[in-house]
């Protein structure tokens, strides 16, 4: 019989406890014992997130729930709100999980619990035109406490990621810039033999390109072909979003962590994320997950700070200085920054594996050294 998810979460963290055992704070052990009995009494658990609390050595956790819906084929997805302490575990908890709305896509608080912006869907369901599936359209609730401050129309994307491969949201340190991933707005294409019912709107469409095959990445990412980097100023008017260049030679990029640590200015606006390379076989990622990809660090406090002083073109990919963290190696992924920032762990192969799985090692990078 094989081990349930909440039992393969205590090896997980059990294997990570001793791996860590000379760096980790005095305070890392309990917590992580009482975390996972919590894991361990909830099902369907696909995230979560730790907010600070008024009550010393107490915070709020949040458990994002998903469980399959038979009979409506589909899942509903709810959350589990608790006040859980280091020490002792959960000491109260909601009677019942919040059932989260359908049009909801992203639902994320900054680590600092000042700010939360959720994404929804606005306005119907994209339809297929020429083949080419027409830009979702979003609206970004910005919250502060419990009143919401700023209301974005987000444009410039086609869909945004939130699965937990590519997709992936993180807080800047100062709280205000939210990174996410999304696949880019699509170019207007149409038929040679399409009939012009848009007039001088179809002149911008590219003709010749409306039923010209975009390979994506398959099986559950149908429609998914070059993921990308967005950032969010959760402070600005216009629900832009500014868009990171993909590093050279690179297909896509995901997983997205911001760098902790700095005074909060734009020097200290720098991003970790996993970029996937090109290669003659594409023929899926759920099931064949482990393909050549590399870490790389992105340095955006300047396109960032010209974006925000309006001298970066609103919807152009920003120029920004990119590091490959992990060149050595064929296999790098999943990257998170040890709090202080000066390091950041991944999982990694040196070789990859032509099969669909194998071993990969946990690997530490110190910030402008090797691996």
């Amino acid at each position: 019989m094989s081990p349930s998810p909440a039992a393969k979460g205590v090896q997980l963290l059990s294997s990570l406890s001793a791996l860590v055992s000379v760096a980790r704070p005095p305070q890392l052990e309990p917590a992580a014992a009482a975390y996972a009995r919590v894991l361990q009494r909830t099902d369907g658990v696909v995230g979560a997130s730790l907010l600070p609390s008024a009550l010393e050595g107490s915070y709020f956790l949040t458990l994002r729930r998903s469980a399959r819906d038979v009979d409506n084929d589909e899942r509903r997805r709810s959350s589990l709100h608790l006040l859980f302490n280091g020490d002792v575990g959960v000491t109260a908890a909601a009677p019942f999980p919040t059932p989260t709305p359908a049009d909801v896509v992203l639902d994320s608080a900054a680590p600092s619990g000042q700010r939360r912006v959720v994404f929804r869907k606005s306005g119907d369901a994209p339809k297929a035109e020429a083949g080419i599936p027409s830009a979702q359209k979003y609206v970004a609730d910005v919250y502060a406490g419990h009143r919401v401050v700023r209301r974005l129309n987000v444009d410039g994307v086609g869909r945004l990621l939130t699965d937990g491969w590519f997709g992936g949201a993180s807080w800047s340190p100062c709280g205000r810039f939210l990174t996410v991933v999304a696949e880019p707005k699509a170019a207007p294409s149409a038929s040679h033999f399409a009939a012009s019912a848009k007039g001088e709107a179809d002149k911008e469409a590219t003709r010749g390109g409306g039923w010209a095959l975009r390979e994506d990445w398959g099986e559950k990412y149908t429609g998914v072909t070059e993921p990308a980097l967005f950032v969010l100023d959760t402070h600005g008017e216009a629900g832009g979003l500014l868009r990171l260049p993909l590093p050279d030679g690179v297909a896509c990029v995901g997983q997205p962590t911001f760098r902790p640590g700095g005074d909060g200015g734009f020097d200290d606006l720098h991003v970790a994320f996993t970029g996937w390379l090109p290669q003659p076989r594409k023929l899926g990622m759920i099931y064949c997950y482990q393909r050549p990809c590399q870490i790389f660090e992105a340095s955006i406090g300047g396109a960032v700070a010209r974006w925000v002083g309006g001298t970066e073109e609103e919807g152009a990919t920003a120029e920004v200085p990119v590091a490959a963290v992990t060149p050595a190696l064929r296999l790098a992924r999943s990257p998170r920054w040890h709090p202080s920032g000066d390091r950041l762990a991944f999982l990694g192969s040196a070789e990859g594996f032509e099969t669909h799985n194998g071993p990969v090692f946990l690997g530490i990078a110190e910030r402008g050294g090797r691996p």
